[in-house]
Parts: structure tokens; sequence; C-alpha cells
């Protein structure tokens, strides 16, 4: 049996299903300002009797806007505390250490260039434009 890979493409199966996902969005905001605007008597005389209370229709968009702003600082603190200084214990240049000197060679532009790790007084001299970094 043959498998397709997933691609980025554009497909009619994922045409149809955004297409399905963007009613289904337009239609909860339909809902949602009916029953934040609607005055309750029209409602129930339509016969819609049970709908929650108008506290909801302002609490739950505030909280779901606080959940995203604590979400993006909690990340940000997340990454602070991950990340080792550079006189660290953990940062220091192992076996392991795949190093390539720098070559700019103008007929290999369009490849991708290897996998390999780049001292820290190369990186300080083109990241911050300094002869070298100190490691202490």
């Amino acid at each position: 049996m043959h498998k397709t890979r997933a691609g980025p493409g554009p497909e009619p199966s994922r045409g149809i299903y955004g297409f399905v996902v963007y009613l289904g969005g337009i239609l909860c905001f339909v809902v949602y300002v009916v029953w934040a605007y609607i005055p309750p008597p029209l409602l129930y005389s339509l016969g819609l009797t049970y709908w929650p209370q108008r506290y909801w229709a302002i609490a739950i968009p505030f909280y779901l806007s606080c959940a995203a702003l604590v979400s993006f600082i909690v990340l940000a603190a997340l990454n602070l505390l991950t990340v080792v200084p550079i006189n660290s214990i953990h940062s220091i240049q192992d076996s392991a250490l795949i190093q390539e000197h720098i070559i700019e060679d103008n007929s290999e532009q369009s490849n991708i260039p290897k996998i390999k790790d780049i001292p820290i007084d190369v990186y300080c001299k083109n990241v911050y434009t300094l002869a070298s970094c100190d490691r202490t």
C-alpha cells in the first residue's frame, strides 16, 4: 500500500475542513453575540429559555485573554530559567564537539550547511562584533 506524505500544499480535504471550521467559528460568534446583546424577554419569546448568566459573556473572554497573557509571561520565564550562563560548567566543550572552520565558498550558497558547533569566540565576534568573549 502506497502512503502519501502529508505536506503543506493545498488539498481538497484541507479546503473543506477549513471551510467547515470557518463556518463553525462564525456560528459560535453569532450565538455569542445573540446571547450577549439580545434582551432575555425577546429570547424567551423565541423559545430560548436556558442561557448562562450574562456575567459569563464578559468573564470568559476576559479569562481567556488573561490566560494567554500569563502563558506568554510563563513561557518567557521558563526560557530564561533553562538557559545556562556562559561561565556555567554545563557549557564547557567536550570530546563530542563538532567544529568546522567557517569557509565562505560561493559555490555552495544554495546548500543547507552541515550541523556544527560554533565556538563562543566566533559567535561573539559575529553577533556582538567583539574580538573575543570573556569565558569567566
